[in-house]
């Protein structure tokens, strides 16, 4: 290891640790008594003398740190290492997954340093095991998106699809304000920083109990769907069965008409 740790200077966080989400406050609590009551358990990673892995190990540690407590990374891949060493410990969300791979779509060519070039929406996407979709909506939130918003996305308190509806105006809102809508060419349209935080602390709208039995009869439904799919591979025959049992029953109930019987 070639680089050494010097007690009197404070060590900067590599751009590249920055990509990943805070810890909570509650971990951070957590991970400090932790770390008083048995010591550093994982070592804090350096590359090009930052810390790349480690940044709530190195605050919640405090002076408790010595040379032992640090490795150096010398591959050829930071950003892999990075997420490697933190999606699957830190047990994100799909939203604050998709947030990070918006990032490193975003990030200028040469954030990488080693690859010299751009992330793709593809590769991020991989990266982070999340859909294309998802990571193009990362970007609107990530690039247009007010603070408040894009830390409550990261923080896992906010999820994508809702964040987008409070940054992202739909055409419908920007035909109001008498704007070209997207559908039929024009430019994506955004709130303004003032508006989003407006909308992000807006009560919730109460919703009708039509609207929340519709909702609850959605997510049943969906649910139904893949179970009778898992059935489907182990015993094609009893998923059958028990889709027909299904319809019987609601035909029963009134809510199916049974369909003629053919004229022999």
């Amino acid at each position: 290891m070639n680089w050494t740790y010097d007690p009197t200077k404070p060590i900067e966080f590599h751009p590249l640790a920055d990509i990943l989400p805070a810890m909570a406050e509650e971990e951070f609590k957590t991970l400090t008594q932790d770390i008083k009551a048995n010591g550093l358990q994982v070592p804090i990673v350096i590359y090009q003398g930052k810390i790349l892995d480690g940044r709530n190990r190195y605050k919640a540690a405090g002076k408790n740190l010595k040379q032992e407590n640090f490795t150096e990374y010398n591959g050829i891949d930071p950003v892999a290492q990075v997420l490697a060493l933190n999606v699957n410990r830190r047990h994100l969300s799909t939203s604050q997954r998709a947030i990070i791979a918006a990032k490193l779509a975003a990030a200028k060519v040469g954030f990488n340093q080693h690859s010299g070039v751009a992330m793709t929406t593809e590769k991020a996407a991989k990266l982070l095991n999340v859909s294309e979709a998802s990571v193009k909506n990362g970007k609107a939130v990530f690039e247009h998106g007010a603070k408040e918003v894009i830390e409550k996305v990261q923080k896992g308190e906010l999820k994508l699809g809702k964040a987008k509806q409070i940054v992202k105006k739909s055409n419908k809102e920007v035909i109001r304000q008498g704007g070209e809508p997207t559908a039929r060419g024009g430019e994506d349209c955004y709130f303004s920083n003032e508006e989003q935080v407006a909308k992000l602390t807006a009560p919730e709208p109460k919703l009708a109990p039509s609207v929340i039995a519709s909702d609850k009869v959605d997510k049943l439904a969906d649910a139904y769907v893949e179970a009778v799919k898992e059935f489907k591979k182990l015993d094609p025959e009893g998923a059958n069965d028990e889709v027909s049992n299904l319809v019987q029953r609601l035909q029963d109930l009134g809510f199916l008409k049974a369909k003629p019987k053919k004229a022999a």
